[in-house]
């Protein structure tokens, strides 16, 4: 026996002059061919359990004989491997037809093992294996046309050729054909066919069928929804290791879905997923390690893994991976970085990531400023209805930043933001309808969306309704709801309803007349650079209502206002000159104020200024 095992170990001398000579098939000179089939018969001869074999290859010209010397060489069985010399034997048994020896021709041609690789050569013979009945050439063949092995795809031959397979009772090849009837891949699509061939892949013990099927039962897809079966099936699945099993079930298993829940359960499951490399597995790994959630709070880890998956391809890790750059949360900040991370997940269309690369392009962060690339992606992400995205490529649709501008298509974008509760987005449309641009003037319905958005602490919302109710555009007068919406944004510090309060109160317009209130508003107002405000709380101090009389505190406020363009305010700056109330008569300084307010339109301040230049100063108030 030890003979035995040296013999075989020194056939390598002989082997190896076999590999020169058998180049290649089908071309073989005549001598050298003798002399392969000469050395193959000196060589198997000397074992016994194959010399039986080469006397009916060499001598019968048994085709099945020489296929199987063929498998001795390409298996490396009783003698070295050596793939041409199993390429020739493989082409003496196809110049006789076998059918398996075409298909092993078709492997080796298709690895580029013993002879020169040749993807059509490959598919030539597996061809020809399969015509003739060969399931595992059928199945073969199938998924090359299915764009295995770089083929360009040809799915109606691969489903052909996978019907062929699976009728002969090639497992695989019934796994192949539903998915093909699932995504309507070279046959109609057909979900109920697809969750027949999936369940006798599933019956014989495939584990991705396994798996397919308890999906469709659980959806109720091409079957009736059945929870008890699709459990069943998927834990079979687990069963046979199947890492997108484990991560189903665990993820169930976490989120108690149709199951009892099992936290601590599915995360081990998730975490075996994992450890096959599954990306999925990986990044709900990383989520719960980041989170501290039933294992042990390890940001590093979590952030390494959370990069692995993104690298993978992951949508969901390289949109986690960017925020954590983009915020500096366990990672160096790298804004840079994470508008990189988030366009990758952007490409893959993720319309979360999509609205924040656009919001770094809008604004210019990290990256060049380029609104017309912003409000690409906004329109891709508000296409997936992501409501900011819907109120931000509206508000460029308005202003033309970016886009055309188009304020019809910006109100429909700012209704539909609008409709997922983008409180802004009321605000803008309700704009739209009350000023008319995009749709149609419509104060009626102005109000109902800034009704929407001062509910949702839009402050200039409310003042806008007051107005509304105030002058009665949009329905009946009512100053009362007026007064309840301006206080409403006054309170919130809204500048301009605090002055119209103030002048409400001061009037006594739908609610009592109170100075001291009107003193409290302006006040408020004033203080905020607001010069009607100014200039009405200066008149209150020249009259001293609600204040102590004081010309010196009106000639203050006065000329705050004056000072942002408020032609009365000049003017009762002149008035107080004219009449030298809480200063000295100076007709030129009032000469200098009714200029300024005739300059801004006011008629009577040109007429004072005629009267002072011509010397007929008459007494004012």
């Amino acid at each position: 026996m030890s003979n035995y095992f040296n013999y075989k170990a020194t056939c390598a001398a002989t082997i190896t002059l076999l590999a020169l000579t058998c180049t290649t098939l089908s071309v073989v000179r005549p001598a050298l061919a003798a002399s392969v089939e000469e050395q193959t018969r000196f060589i198997l001869s000397k074992l016994p359990e194959t010399a039986g074999l080469v006397h009916r290859a060499t001598i019968d010209n048994d085709p099945a004989a020489m296929t199987s010397i063929g498998k001795l060489f390409r298996e490396g069985r009783e003698v070295p491997r050596n793939d041409p010399a199993a390429a020739f034997w493989f082409g003496r048994a196809a110049d006789r037809d076998d059918p398996e020896a075409y298909y092993e021709l078709g492997l080796m041609y298709l690895a580029g093992e013993g002879v020169e690789k040749d993807e059509k050569s490959a598919a030539r013979w597996m061809r020809m294996s399969a015509v003739q009945g060969n399931a595992t050439a059928q199945y073969r063949l199938a998924q090359l046309y299915d764009g295995y092995n770089g083929f360009t795809p040809d799915f109606v031959k691969a489903a052909k050729w996978y019907r062929e397979a699976a009728d002969k009772g090639i497992t695989k090849a019934c796994y192949h054909l539903a998915l093909l009837y699932e995504s309507g891949k070279g046959v109609a699509k057909d979900d109920a066919a697809a969750a027949d061939w999936y369940r006798m892949a599933a019956e014989k013990g495939h584990a991705e069928a396994r798996y397919r099927l308890s999906v469709m039962l659980q959806e109720g897809r091409g079957v009736n929804r059945n929870q008890e079966q699709s459990l069943d099936w998927l834990k079979k699945a687990v069963d046979q290791g199947l890492s997108l099993a484990q991560y189903r079930l665990g993820m169930m298993q976490l989120d108690g879905r149709d199951l009892i829940r099992n936290e601590a359960g599915g995360a081990e499951l998730i975490s075996m997923a994992a450890s096959q490399g599954l990306v999925e597995a990986l990044y709900a790994k990383a989520v719960m390690l980041q989170e501290g959630r039933l294992l042990a709070k390890d940001e590093a880890q979590a952030a390494s893994l959370i990069r692995e998956s993104a690298a993978k391809g992951l949508a969901a890790a390289q949109y986690r991976l960017a925020e954590m750059l983009q915020q500096g949360r366990t990672l160096k900040k790298d804004e840079l970085s994470a508008a990189g991370w988030y366009r990758k997940a952007s490409e893959q269309g993720l319309c979360d990531a999509q609205y924040q690369l656009a919001l770094m392009l809008e604004e210019g962060r990290a990256i060049d400023r380029n609104e017309a690339e912003a409000a690409g992606w906004y329109k891709k992400s508000a296409e997936q209805s992501k409501a900011d995205a819907q109120y931000r490529l509206a508000v460029l649709l308005e202003e033309g930043r970016g886009i055309d501008k188009n304020e019809e298509s910006a109100a429909k974008w700012y209704q539909k933001a609008a409709e997922q509760g983008i409180a802004l987005a009321s605000y803008r449309l309700g704009m739209l309808f009350l000023e008319g641009r995009g749709v149609k003037r419509n104060e009626a319905n102005a109000s109902v969306w800034l009704k929407k958005a001062a509910d949702n602490g839009i402050v200039d919302a409310g003042y806008r309704l007051g107005m509304l109710y105030h002058s009665g555009l949009g329905g009946p007068r009512d100053e009362a709801r007026a007064v309840t919406f301006f206080t409403q944004a006054a309170q919130q510090g809204h500048t301009q309803a605090q002055a119209i309060l103030g002048f409400i109160s001061e009037n006594g317009l739908g609610v009592r007349q109170e100075y001291q209130v009107a003193v409290q508003w302006y006040q408020k107002a004033a203080e905020k650079g607001n010069s009607d405000a100014q200039f009405n709380l200066g008149n209150l101090y020249a009259r001293g209502d609600g204040v102590a009389k004081s010309y010196s505190s009106a000639l203050e406020l006065y000329r705050k206002a004056a000072e942002q363009g408020h032609s009365m305010a000049a003017y009762n700056i002149g008035t107080l000159y004219v009449n030298g109330l809480g200063v000295e008569v100076d007709q030129q300084t009032a000469a200098e104020w009714f200029r300024r307010s005739a300059q801004l339109g006011n008629l009577p301040a040109k007429q004072m200024l005629q009267a002072i230049l011509s010397n007929r100063i008459p007494k004012t108030p």
